[in-house]
């Protein structure tokens, strides 16, 4: 008995604290940004060398930092985040991550609360989970009606944005769209007409000009 409860002394002292910080893409709005997780772990004292960043979705599985992390967890360590929805986007992909590091003995906590190692813990988490999932399910929902949307009214045509350098027939038709003038001398269609027209995105139309300006074939609009 006493040897065992030497051990859980020694493993209690040499145990280390991680924060992990993640964001899908480098462009995130303020308070989800890896600055701003960052400055959270700083105020519970993690040091920053135990600070693990990451830019990555977790849509895609592929974490490599955090399976890292993960590798080099020992039993007594504890890590924190900022939010349930950094360890995955559903239910089942995230229990799954905390029943492997609760089984290796890792504390885990999300926003400064116990989610591992007691009933109330697994049941906090669960909950947040649930949240979390139900937050990225609103969000690709109203995605996917907005760009139902913009393909009803023929604004968006999918996919990865249009190239006019290997399309000499589209990039004609760009030119004399932009370049075309009503009879007072005005230009006769806007940048989101031709996009319309042509059933190209507006940031096409807007890349296609600038490169057309250059060339010297569309005229300047300011």
């Amino acid at each position: 008995m006493r040897k065992r409860k030497s051990q859980d002394r020694d493993k209690t002292l040499t145990s280390t604290t991680y924060g992990y910080c993640r964001v899908s893409s480098k462009k995130q709005v303020l308070g989800t940004s890896l600055e701003s997780q960052q400055m959270y772990m700083e105020k519970l004292g993690i040091v920053s060398e135990n600070l693990v960043l990451e830019v990555g979705s977790s849509r895609l599985n592929d974490l490599p930092i955090k399976k890292e992390l993960f590798k080099k967890l020992r039993p007594g360590d504890s890590v924190h985040c900022t939010d349930a929805t950094r360890f995955g986007r559903n239910l089942i992909q995230c229990e799954k991550e905390m029943l492997f590091l609760e089984h290796n003995g890792i504390n885990v906590f999300i926003n400064g609360m116990l989610v591992s190692g007691t009933p109330e813990g697994k049941l906090s988490r669960r909950l947040l989970f649930v949240f979390g999932e139900h937050e990225n399910d609103s969000i690709l929902l109203r995605s996917t009606k907005g760009i139902k949307r913009k393909m009803e009214t023929k604004t968006w045509t999918g996919g990865r944005p249009t190239k006019i350098s290997g399309d000499k027939r589209l990039k004609e038709n760009i030119v004399s769209k932009l370049n075309e003038k009503t009879s007072q001398g005005k230009f006769k269609y806007s940048y989101r007409d031709v996009s319309a027209l042509l059933r190209v995105s507006l940031s096409t139309i807007y890349r296609s000009y600038s490169t057309l300006l250059k060339e010297g074939l569309v005229e300047s609009r300011k």
